[in-house]
């Protein structure tokens, strides 16, 4: 039943290597000839790309290898993305559509090469993906994105029978697509390279990046300098004119053990909103049903808990479930007009940036990765343009960059209006509020050990008041995404400092 997740690990499923780490922080300055900043699948592909190209690299990385977002993904590689080719078709037109739809499949081809050339065991396996409709609503949307598709040269097919366990109305099938482990990904890519000379450093938070020649990476342990620096960071640290197009989402995950049989083997993903996505994934200790979905904007809800049970409530409606093992949650970031933003950035030419994956991260950053290696190698690429991160598409984003726009100055104006809702001595243990106290509004949050935290709310990047996250036991800024620890550390960016501690009585 739903609520059961709370004996669950609260860990992705793959977080297994933790404790295999080879790596260490920057203990000096270091002169490279490109400066990554992010180790997730977009840092380290592209370092194997540079490397290969006779490049010397540095990766820095603010926590563990692989710990960010693409830890903790849900391990789909599919050349059908979340956008839909129906939507980029019409919003950029046929030839976008069939750019888009090679750049996915070299893509996760790319991938393969990666895993085979490094000898990397992460469970990489091609596999067909099914994107389905219960429901006759959404047999017309099915239909759409067949004929896109075919345009765009995918090999796709519509189908009444899929590996599921349970009857669905229609379906598209996409070859071409597949699956891995991605942590096991990133942290064996990461240690090839590292044999290799690349050097790899982790617990290094990159606190400001300052353009020049050469370009400096300043950490509090010391400076990388660079000709070129690379923000492989999710959303670009710091403030770029780029986060008023990129619109922070939250999305849940779980794994579970299935009773008497075994999961479908396949990727699946449904017509549903909020859509919900399935796959399966093998280890020493067993078969493991993944899915994953719940996607709301990040800060916009603050028992997220019941996510979980409506992901769990899903499941269970259609598996015979034994138990849920693991439940992670992770953020990720829609672009404006539907295509991410790869390039350099408007104001500095050594300084480039990824960002805007949506929830197809694994994907589109090997994409931007090979898209990186091209523009850094004095390479020509034909998604260039494509992807360019000084463009402005009026047409496509114009209406969600307004939209967006408001929803910040709802959320700047609004959550400094009314009284708080309590006060600090009410505060249960392990729960966390906004409330006002000593004259500001303080993120406060009590332990399990009864200590009362305090810290301001404000949130360092762009000034917007943090929302507690039940779930997580976290503070998320719902205007640009940044989050927080309970204990007011800096999770993700773009925020560049943790929350300010406030005394409290």
């Amino acid at each position: 039943m739903p609520g059961t997740q709370a004996t669950a690990s609260t860990r992705p499923l793959w977080r297994r290597c933790d404790d295999e780490n080879p790596f260490a922080p920057l203990q000096h300055d270091l002169d490279v000839d490109v400066a990554i900043v992010g180790a997730g699948i977009t840092g380290i592909t592209l370092a194997a790309l540079l490397k290969q190209g006779g490049r010397r690299v540095a990766v820095i990385e603010a926590r563990d290898v692989g710990a960010g977002c693409s830890g903790h993904s849900t391990g789909h590689l599919s050349p059908l993305l979340d956008s839909g080719v129906c939507q980029v078709e019409r919003l950029f037109g046929e030839e976008a559509a069939k750019l888009l739809a090679r750049a996915t499949i070299e893509a996760i081809d790319l991938v393969g090469t990666l895993v085979d050339v490094h000898r990397v065991e992460c469970g990489y396996r091609r596999m067909p993906g099914y994107l389905f409709t219960e429901d006759e609503s959404g047999v017309r949307e099915l239909e759409q994105e067949m004929e896109a598709g075919v345009r765009a040269g995918l090999d796709m097919a519509l189908v009444r029978e899929t590996p599921l366990p349970f009857t669905v109305r229609l379906a598209l099938r996409t070859q071409g697509g597949g699956q891995l482990d991605p942590r096991a990904y990133v942290t064996g890519m990461a240690r090839s390279l590292a044999a290799q000379g690349v050097a790899i450093h982790p617990a290094t938070r990159a606190l400001d990046v300052e353009p020049g020649a050469p370009c400096r990476v300043f950490t509090e342990r010391g400076t990388v300098r660079a000709a070129d620096v690379v923000l492989a960071t999710h959303s670009p640290i710091g403030v770029h004119l780029v986060q008023t197009e990129l619109l922070p989402y939250s999305s849940y995950a779980i794994a579970a053990k299935l009773r008497g049989v075994a999961p479908p083997e396949g990727l699946f993903w449904d017509t549903a909103d909020p859509y919900h996505y399935l796959t399966r994934h093998v280890y020493d200790d067993g078969v493991y049903l993944v899915a994953g979905g719940a996607d709301h904007k990040t800060g916009s809800v603050e028992e997220t808990g019941r996510h979980y049970d409506a992901l769990e409530a899903y499941v269970r409606s259609r598996f015979p479930v034994a138990a849920i093992t693991h439940r992670w949650s992770f953020d990720f970031f829609e672009p404006a007009d539907q295509l991410p933003y790869v390039g350099r950035t408007p104001l500095a030419n050594h300084v480039w940036f990824a960002t805007g994956f949506s929830g197809d991260g694994l994907v589109l950053g090997p994409a931007a990765a090979r898209l990186l290696a091209d523009q850094l190698l004095g390479r020509a690429s034909p998604y260039e343009r494509l992807f360019d991160a000084r463009r402005f598409k009026p047409r496509a984003s114009a209406k969600r960059v307004f939209e967006e726009g408001l929803d910040v100055a709802r959320h700047f104006i609004g959550d400094r209006i009314g009284n708080g809702g309590g006060a600090p001595e009410d505060l249960a243990r392990g729960e966390g509020r906004v409330l006002v106290a000593q004259g500001e509004r303080l993120a406060c949050y009590r332990d399990e050990g009864g200590t009362l935290h305090a810290f301001s709310a404000v949130c360092p990047h762009m000034k917007c008041i943090v929302h507690w996250n039940g779930a997580e036991k976290s503070w998320d800024c719902p205007c640009h995404g940044s989050r927080f620890s309970a204990l007011g550390e800096l999770i993700a960016g773009p925020a560049q400092r943790p929350l300010t501690r406030k005394p409290i009585d």
